[in-house]
């Protein structure tokens, strides 16, 4: 800071000084020419003062006590009072009293320790707030005043109008100024508040005596594991349907051809006549077949407010519906894949890896050879999710290690034999592939049956004639309800164009039984 600074700062409070001593000596002057006219009122009265004791003059210094006398009982400042009392022996005496000088001097030091400070509270009024009731309307009142003001205003009714039930006369209202005390405003800034608050209650909260009595951090999320995975889908090939579906002949089996081939012996042929005839079969045009597409659509209703103050839970449902969308579509392609294919059952036979493994080979060799196919030809087998973990169960249940016992393991194990296996997550309509809901008490076991299919790679196309995605929709109506919707919706469905399609349900337990052993008799020696 220069020196002009110091100097301009110093000439302020030396002006500030001035100002305070003229205030003081201007009040001193008052008082004096009130305490005058005090006592000639009194002098007219009639009324005598009593002497008043002399005024003790300010001590340079507070006297010691000697050892072993009691210390002198505190010195009590002298205090003018704020108005004239009305009793006569109050105003003789406060004539009397001579002026006091106000200064701004702290009291000397050894006096009685001062009484701790009385909290500071807000101070409130009553104001009349209505005409007509014997005082001005912003004026305080008693509270007498403000019975008596409701017996008149109660008195000046004369009829109540009808169909009015009640009515309501604001006589008095209670103010509470708080401009003296700024450290009670609570405004909008979250830091300033709390540190007036801690200087109030700060003390008191240390009293607390346990337990949790501050809001907890909320966690908005919303656990989320379910998939929205395809794996029939996938496991298709997959073409565009480009105008909503397909037409096509369905291809005939080697079943189909009867006479259009045959054999002659020479004898016959030597024969001659019918006996050397050769056959010829006529064919026919195949009937044609059509499939359309499907619709699947889903379809969510979202209110704006609360997408906007909890968006994890609009990010969460939306995740369940594109997962249940996919359940839906799945379902309706293994529903496709059902209805084309030939039902037939399978026998339990030992445990589940004895029983599954053994029909599904079975099948795949005499698919194969029924059709004349050729032993490499790949076969896609399609399997619910959780047949893995019924084979894993039953061979870990097994004395013996015929099979690499993980999930890689049995999928090579599969693949050696020429069979894809695709495993889906769902399941034909009625087959039972899905675990229902766990309840308390017995842990839930695998299906009885595991239904599967099996046909050659290529015997079912996807059709997909694509997707119509709205995103966010929103219309007069919606908007009149602060709301909005999330809509799509996908064109597909499944077409058979092969010539057999196997639907085995097998029934299995994972008992981890393998072949019964038997007993074998032979003859040894003589």
């Amino acid at each position: 800071m220069s020196f002009a600074e110091i100097l301009e700062a110093s000439e302020s409070a030396v002006a500030g000084i001035e100002a305070i001593r003229g205030e003081l000596e201007e009040r001193e002057t008052i008082a004096v020419e009130q305490a005058s006219a005090l006592a000639a009122l009194a002098e007219r009265a009639g009324i005598t003062a009593e002497e008043p004791e002399a005024p003790a003059e300010e001590p340079a210094a507070e006297p010691t006590a000697a050892e072993g006398d009691d210390p002198p009982p505190p010195v009590e400042e002298p205090q003018t009072p704020a108005e004239p009392v009305e009793e006569p022996q109050a105003v003789a005496a406060a004539a009397a009293q001579p002026p006091v000088r106000m200064t701004g001097a702290r009291p000397p030091l050894g006096r009685a320790p001062a009484a701790r400070p009385v909290e500071r509270r807000p101070t409130g009024a009553l104001v009349a707030t209505a005409e007509g009731l014997g005082v001005p309307m912003g004026a305080e009142i008693s509270r007498i005043d403000v019975a008596a003001a409701m017996i008149n205003k109660r008195r000046g009714w004369t009829f109540v109008p009808e169909g009015v039930q009640n009515e309501k006369h604001t006589i008095a209202t209670i103010h509470t100024d708080w401009s003296s005390m700024p450290e009670r405003i609570l405004d909008g800034d979250p830091e300033t508040n709390s540190i007036k608050v801690e200087k109030v209650v700060g003390d008191q909260a240390l009293t607390a005596s346990g337990g949790l009595c501050a809001p907890v951090t909320p966690y908005y999320d919303l656990m989320m594991e379910s998939e929205t995975m395809r794996p029939v889908r996938d496991a298709l090939p997959r073409f565009n349907a480009e105008r909503g579906g397909i037409r096509f002949m369905a291809p005939p089996s080697l079943a189909a051809v009867t006479t259009g081939v045959g054999r002659i012996t020479a004898a016959a042929d030597g024969l001659g006549g019918t006996n050397a005839t050769k056959t010829c079969q006529t064919v026919s045009c195949p009937s044609q077949t059509e499939v359309d597409v499907a619709i699947i659509f889903h379809c969510l209703r979202f209110g704006n407010l609360g997408t906007r103050a909890w968006p994890e839970q609009v990010d969460q449902f939306t995740g369940l519906t594109m997962a249940a969308f996919a359940r839906v579509a799945e379902i309706a392609l293994l529903d496709g894949i059902s209805a084309a294919s030939t039902a037939v059952t399978g026998a339990q036979a030992g445990g589940a890896a004895n029983t599954l493994l053994g029909q599904i080979i079975t099948a795949a060799a005499a698919q194969r050879n029924r059709h004349r196919m050729s032993p490499d030809r790949r076969l896609r087998l399609l399997l619910p999710v959780w047949s893995i973990e019924l084979l894993l169960v039953d061979l870990l249940r097994q004395q013996f290690d015929r099979f690499e016992a993980t999930r890689d393991g049995l999928i090579a194990y599969l693949r050696t034999l020429n069979v894809e296996p695709t495993f889906y997550q769902d399941g034909a309509t009625g087959a039972g592939q899905i675990f229902g809901a766990q309840a308390g008490g017995a842990l839930l076991g695998f299906p009885s049956t595991v239904v599967w299919y099996l046909f050659p790679e290529g015997s079912f196309l996807y059709l997909d004639s694509g997707t119509l995605e709205l995103g966010i929709v929103r219309d007069s109506t919606l908007n009149s309800t602060n709301d909005y919707q999330i809509f799509g919706e996908s064109f597909e469905n499944v077409a058979f164009i092969g010539f057999e399609s196997l639907k085995v349900t097998s029934t299995v337990c994972a008992t981890g039984e393998v072949t019964a052993p038997r007993t074998l008799s032979c003859a040894v020696g003589p």
